[in-house]
């Protein structure tokens, strides 16, 4: 906190900088959730705005999926993962036997 207020940031930060910037080192790292909601109500805006530009539309879904991904990889627990990769076996087992 004192970096904020006396270090590197207080010289490129205004007053609110700070204030966010010290709310920011607040939240924890693992949890994207108002990242993703941010990019979700932007990508909307950008549908209402301009429905036609569809790579602006792709990169924003694009970088949307991979918050999402990451979030979940970041946070997901152990039940959730194991869920997962019996899942993909399965699957995998599934694609294996049409095959054959």
């Amino acid at each position: 906190m004192n970096a904020v207020k006396h270090g590197l940031y207080s010289s490129v930060l205004d007053r609110v900088g700070q204030e966010r910037f010290a709310l920011a080192l607040t939240l924890s790292p693992t949890d994207l959730h108002r990242e993703i909601a941010l990019l979700r109500e932007r990508a909307e805006r950008l549908l209402s705005a301009d429905a036609t530009d569809l790579d602006l539309l792709r990169q924003t879904l694009g970088t949307l999926a991979r918050l999402a991904a990451t979030h979940y990889h970041i946070s997901g627990t152990d039940a959730d993962r194991l869920t997962e990769a019996m899942s993909n076996v399965l699957d995998s087992i599934e694609r294996t036997l049409k095959g054959a």
